[in-house]
């Protein structure tokens, strides 16, 4: 009698991008500290551009973009300060080295429809 195993197909995918590729086809050259930088720096790439999409975020939403705190707070006195400030930011180079040109405009519209209905929100 033959025994079948019915093990679950893992949820993971173990395909690689062409990044990970390259670092694969590299990394058969380098030395352990070397293979290791090469991982922090990904690691460190991955991170900066985790908190440039969060700070976006959080200017849509009239928060902070620093502490995340809805203003006033240490940084900001008013929510209009944000709006004010989102089309700089947007424009600085950490947002245009990891933000797409429409995400960055696109969170600009959403920063000021939000503005503009926070504005009618308050005076009918």
């Amino acid at each position: 009698m033959r025994y079948y195993h019915r093990a679950e197909i893992p949820k993971f995918s173990y395909n690689m991008n062409n990044e990970e590729r390259e670092l694969v086809q590299t990394g058969k050259n380098l030395s352990k500290k070397e293979i290791w930088a090469m991982l922090e720096r990904k690691r460190f790439q991955e991170l900066q551009t985790a908190a440039i999409n969060l700070q976006g975020e959080l200017m849509v939403y009239n928060r902070c973009p620093k502490c995340t705190l809805v203003p006033p707070c240490a940084h900001y006195e008013s929510p209009d300060n944000i709006a004010n400030i989102a089309p700089k930011l947007m424009q600085s180079p950490p947002f245009k080295s990891v933000l797409s040109p429409t995400k960055r405009n696109n969170l600009l519209k959403m920063v000021k429809s939000h503005q503009s209905s926070n504005d009618n929100a308050f005076f009918p």
